[in-house]
């Protein structure tokens, strides 16, 4: 876009999207120009053989790097070897302080169809 109207942020001109040899989107790009220019966010994500996400990346500051703020997500598999493909059952993040934390997902509300 290169016209914009009175009181528009015009920071970020184009998205450009990337996607992994599964069709999932990978990688989310934001730049400061309608061609060219420069990376303004960028968004990275890897997804495990299932299409679950794994890992995020995102720098608020130019493109991810390996020191990017990262989420990781974790998934249990159930008793009978299947796995759950609903709620992640562990999430861990690193923060701005560099701490690390980790959640645990309720996955007992979640009942197995019958049949």
């Amino acid at each position: 876009m290169t016209t914009l109207g009175a009181s528009v942020d015009g920071s970020v001109r184009r998205l450009e999207y990337g996607y992994d040899g599964q069709g999932n989107l990978a990688l989310i790009t934001s730049y400061d120009a309608a061609t060219g220019g420069t990376i303004v966010n960028q968004i990275q994500r890897a997804f495990n053989g299932l299409g679950q996400l794994i890992s995020e990346r995102q720098e608020h500051g130019g493109a991810v790097s390996g020191s990017s703020p990262r989420v990781q997500y974790a998934y249990s598999e159930m008793a009978d070897g299947c796995w759950f493909l609903g709620f992640p059952a562990e999430l861990t993040f690193r923060c701005w302080r560099n701490a690390s934390a980790t959640n645990h997902f309720p996955l007992s509300r979640w009942e197995r169809g019958q049949g």
